[in-house]
């Protein structure tokens, strides 16, 4: 499978949602919804060993995690995917401090996604608009289902996010992974994504998934030989 290019994925973080993202603090305001709330950012994922920024391409095993998930199709440049964007960071947001209100204080991770084709061709060989994708928060186990539905029933009284009917839970079990740290462009993934191949071919893996990315820095606001990525492949032995 090859890295495909995101070259101008400036809508990463849509600037309509009045998103402002460091290394420090988050400062959300989804107009109306919530007004200039500070939040406290330390990466704490950043310490569990799926999340490990290793440069070195390394094999591991994923636990099953629950996730807030919102899936679509096409190219990161339309309006439809700043819309589906704005939904999961619209209800992302919401049901963390709901569940903060009720003494269930957690932080929300890194944006992740999972990336595809429906023939099965490497992104890159295709049209923006053939693409798939879900982009997704991990949850922690002390957030369930329906937590995620009372949230949505406040929220569905506003109308304001247009993509809600696309917004669901999902259950991700990637089991044993291949992973490197990605250090550069988007569009420079190709070498990264190649010794990642080179160490699967060395110990008998191959590819059974789809291509996952932690997106560990903003890229609005990030040089892109500064930007940071977790690449992730789920892989099987070999026969």
């Amino acid at each position: 499978m090859e890295v495909f290019f995101k070259e101008n994925w400036h809508s990463l973080f849509p600037t309509d949602i009045g998103l402002s993202l460091s290394t420090a603090t988050l400062v959300p305001t989804f107009n109306q919804t919530i007004d200039s709330i500070m939040i406290s950012l330390p990466l704490p994922t950043m310490t569990a060993q799926a999340y490990q920024p290793r440069i070195e391409p390394r094999s591991l095993h994923i636990d099953p995690v629950e996730c807030l998930m919102i899936q679509g199709y096409g190219s990161t440049l339309s309006p439809f995917f700043s819309e589906c964007l704005e939904t999961l960071f619209g209800v992302a947001f919401p049901l963390k401090f709901h569940q903060k209100a009720m003494g269930n204080s957690f932080d929300l991770p890194h944006l992740e996604g999972i990336w595809w084709t429906e023939n099965g061709k490497p992104v890159s060989q295709v049209r923006e608009e053939e693409w798939h994708w879900k982009l997704f928060f991990t949850m922690p186990n002390t957030v369930e289902k329906y937590m995620l539905d009372q949230t949505l029933d406040r929220i569905e009284e506003k109308g304001r996010l247009k993509q809600l009917h696309r917004l669901d839970w999902m259950t991700l079990n990637e089991g044993m992974v291949v992973q490197a740290l990605h250090l550069g462009a988007y569009a420079q993934e190709r070498g990264t994504i190649a010794r990642m191949q080179l160490y699967m071919e060395l110990n008998n893996l191959e590819i059974c998934g789809h291509h996952h990315e932690i997106y560990l820095n903003d890229p609005r606001i990030t040089n892109k030989d500064q930007l940071r990525t977790i690449l992730r492949y789920p892989v099987r032995q070999r026969d």
